[in-house]
């Protein structure tokens, strides 16, 4: 059977059914866009790469001050007065006890008197009249051993002599009674009269009653001696018991003259060894006792930085960072930076200061 005429060549027919009826689609792309593609495909991908293994620094202005470590003596006025005298200054050094501040307090009555000056004067003439009545007392007690001493020489003496009439007396005694016994005898023979024999026994009662005051004239004696012995043997002990009232009383008045001259005016003292910092007194101030007028830092006290980082940089903030300190011209950074670098830590002056800093507006500034 002869073959069939085909109305379109055999390619046309292969091309309509591979390609249908609106043929084959090509696209079509600038240049631009691509090279726009590759870069925002690129840059996700370092930015992804930048949160895994990258690191961001950020610069952030913080304030805060030095402090030692072991902590700071604040000195505070005990009582309130004016400052009459100021024995330091900022920065010294200053030893355990030494004089920091005079403080004056005066109290003035209605009559424009000084009341402490009133009564300083009052207890001072009675501090004179006890010294005066100790030395009085020291002088009676020279004075009456004196006496005594002298009394008891004057006694042992007249005991000496008294004791030398008894004894004559004795014999005088003796003597009449002699008589008496002899002129009774002769009264028995009718020798003498009964007048003449009455009056021989009277002068022998005479005798003896002499005898009798003799002896207690004696015994009195020896009593005073005995006294005065006792006298002058506690004359020590009497004095000195009126000595010791007398210097109690002396020792109370000289502490009310202490008492008052303290509250008239008194020094603060150093309580520790150290460098004076934040001297607020001045000579003529108000002396409040309850702000502190100055700060004492201890020797050899290491010091550390109290920092306020605001919360937006602190976890930013690690240990161990570098500090970079500034200021207007630089005076202030170093002093920082110095103080810094004695504390431990790290710490640069950013030499272009805040002249510089501040020409940038992308530089922070913290107010």
């Amino acid at each position: 059977m002869p073959s069939q005429l085909l109305l379109f060549r055999q390619e046309v027919i292969d091309f309509q059914q591979h390609n249908r009826q609106w043929g084959q689609v090509a696209l079509l792309q600038p240049l631009s866009t691509k090279i726009i593609i590759w870069f925002i495909a690129a840059a996700v991908s370092l930015f992804v790469a930048f949160l895994f293994f990258g690191q961001y620094a950020r610069k952030e202005t913080v304030i805060g001050y030095l402090t030692p470590a072991a902590g700071t003596a604040k000195i505070f006025a005990p009582r309130q007065g004016t400052f009459k005298e100021i024995y330091v200054k900022e920065g010294q050094q200053v030893e355990k006890d030494q004089p920091l501040l005079a403080v004056e307090t005066s109290q003035i009555a209605a009559n424009g008197e000084d009341i402490n000056v009133s009564m300083l004067a009052a207890l001072e003439a009675q501090r004179n009249l006890l010294t005066n009545q100790i030395a009085a007392e020291q002088e009676r007690m020279k004075s009456e051993r004196a006496r005594l001493t002298a009394l008891t020489g004057g006694l042992m003496i007249e005991i000496s002599e008294l004791q030398a009439q008894i004894e004559s007396q004795k014999e005088a005694v003796r003597v009449s009674r002699d008589i008496v016994s002899s002129v009774t005898e002769l009264k028995a023979k009718g020798l003498i009269s009964a007048l003449e024999y009455a009056q021989r026994e009277l002068a022998a009662l005479g005798q003896k009653q002499k005898s009798n005051s003799l002896n207690q004239e004696l015994a009195a004696r020896q009593n005073q001696l005995t006294e005065t012995r006792y006298s002058l043997e506690q004359l020590p002990t009497v004095m000195a018991g009126k000595i010791q009232s007398l210097r109690s009383e002396l020792s109370t008045t000289e502490q009310r003259v202490t008492e008052i001259s303290g509250r008239r005016a008194y020094v603060i003292r150093a309580p520790d060894a150290g460098r004076i910092s934040t001297l607020q007194a001045t000579v003529g101030q108000f002396a409040d006792p309850r702000r502190p007028q100055m700060e004492i830092i201890p020797n050899n006290s290491a010091l550390q930085a109290e920092l306020f980082i605001p919360t937006r940089g602190i976890g930013f903030v690690k240990p161990g960072q570098e500090v970079v300190t500034y200021c207007a011209v630089g005076m202030r950074a170093s002093l920082v930076y110095w103080a810094a670098r004695a504390a431990g830590v790290p710490a640069r002056v950013y030499v272009g200061s805040y002249n510089d800093w501040q020409r940038n507006p992308a530089n922070p500034i913290v107010k």
